[in-house]
């Protein structure tokens, strides 16, 4: 008999076998509970035919990938096939001979409402809300827009330390600048490369289900700053553009979205302008330091009392002289008739 290994986002593994039809999901019901970011509540069933294990999408919204590629219809699996649901990865091990002792591993106990979910240990069921879904073409260009949606948990709301230690707010240089939730406002600094993901070893944690534990990569070169996509679930936006795994340049002002958390990309984290909240308008007002504002009217009269005194000295020098010499004038004439009779 085949069994289904089925490898969770922290690297431990759990072991089915497949006995008639499994259904896989994040929903309660489902044969093998699936409850980390891009599994839909029901996403895929795996089933054995005339000696054949097959695996077959039921609508996912994120989609089902076999050696990466999404499969559309009933797709045979061998042991050496790997398939990708959101953050998990599957795999087939062929039956074990006879008497081998081959391990398996025990499904979930009747009265599936206490059973605990895979990857959800301890956690209990959570409630939904609904993301668009980023559906990337199949050579993972850019393009395309979003596609249907997603059930998305959200987590409990956090202190703004827990999207990662909060940097300061003056540090210069590039930096990412969140837009929305716990994140509007903290300023995270760019240097060398950067992991963007919701566990270590990413620098940037954001600690929200739309976000894969390795989602994107930023890079600071000598020709700026470069960002990918790391094969994330939910995909990584540039200005409303999926990336795909080629690094991509950014540029000021540019927005970027990990999931559904949004940053902006700012070159100079001292001069980027501050948001007023969540809610607050792109492009907002930005505030002037009052000491600069001081420096700058200072230098002001600064120009103003240096061209008053050029003009002053300029209209010393060039002025006419003053017209109450009489004297000097009579005298003057005095010498030239002087002259004249003497000729």
């Amino acid at each position: 008999m085949a069994t289904l290994v089925v490898r969770l986002p922290d690297g431990t593994e759990n072991e089915y076998a497949i006995t008639g039809e499994l259904k896989l999901g994040r929903q309660q019901g489902c044969d093998i509970l699936l409850t980390e970011g891009g599994v839909s509540r029901t996403h895929a069933r795996v089933f054995e035919e005339g000696g054949t294990v097959f695996i077959d999408d039921v609508g996912s919204a994120n989609g089902t990938f076999v050696d990466g590629k999404r499969i559309m219809e009933p797709t045979a699996l061998t042991p050496q096939s790997e398939v990708l649901l959101g953050d998990y990865t599957l795999t087939l091990k062929a039956a074990a001979v006879r008497g081998s002792g081959a391990r398996r591993a025990a499904k979930p106990a009747a009265g599936g409402d206490d059973a605990m979910p895979v990857g959800g240990e301890g956690a209990g069921p959570r409630a939904t809300r609904a993301m668009p879904s980023i559906k990337k073409s199949p050579g993972g260009a850019k393009g395309g827009g979003a596609g249907a949606e997603l059930a998305k948990r959200p987590r409990p709301a956090r202190s703004p330390a827990a999207g990662g230690a909060r940097p300061e707010p003056t540090a210069s240089g590039p930096s990412l600048r969140g837009m929305v939730g716990p994140w509007a406002g903290q300023t995270y600094p760019l240097k060398g490369k950067v992991i963007v993901g919701r566990q270590p070893p990413a620098s940037i944690q954001l600690d929200d289900d739309s976000v894969s534990r390795r989602h994107a990569e930023l890079e600071v070169t000598r020709d700026g700053v470069m960002v990918k996509d790391l094969g994330s679930a939910n995909g990584t936006l540039l200005n409303g553009e999926p990336l795909d795994q080629t690094p991509v340049p950014l540029e000021p002002g540019d927005l970027l979205q990990f999931g559904v958390v949004e940053m902006s990309f700012e070159e100079d984290a001292s001069a980027a302008p501050a948001r007023r909240g969540p809610g607050a308008a792109r492009g907002g007002d930005v505030e002037v330091d009052p000491a600069e504002k001081r420096k700058k009217l200072i230098m002001v009269a600064a120009a103003l009392v240096g061209v008053l005194l050029m003009v002053g000295m300029v209209s010393s020098i060039f002025s006419p002289p003053p017209a109450d010499l009489p004297p000097r004038v009579s005298s003057a004439r005095r010498t030239r008739r002087r002259r004249s009779r003497s000729c």
